[in-house]
């Protein structure tokens, strides 16, 4: 009598019903915190440059953090 195997095709389709809701949440969340850490840096690019105006106006060198056309 021949046993109805599970061929590896079947098996491999299995494992993604079990894991691919998983995968896709596992994604969203690196997603999601790299998002995070974009903004993050954006943020502190921007403290960054917030204080480097105030101690130029300060010491009045306001002019080192004009754009200059070259």
């Amino acid at each position: 009598m021949m046993e109805n195997k599970q061929t590896a095709v079947e098996w491999l389709e299995k494992q993604f019903d079990f894991w691919g809701d998983r995968v896709w949440e596992h994604q969203n969340n690196l997603f999601k915190q790299a998002k995070e850490m974009d903004k993050e840096q954006k943020h502190e690019t921007k403290q960054y440059w917030f204080a480097r105006g105030i101690l130029a106006g300060k010491e009045n060198r306001i002019k080192e953090l004009k754009p200059t056309k070259d």
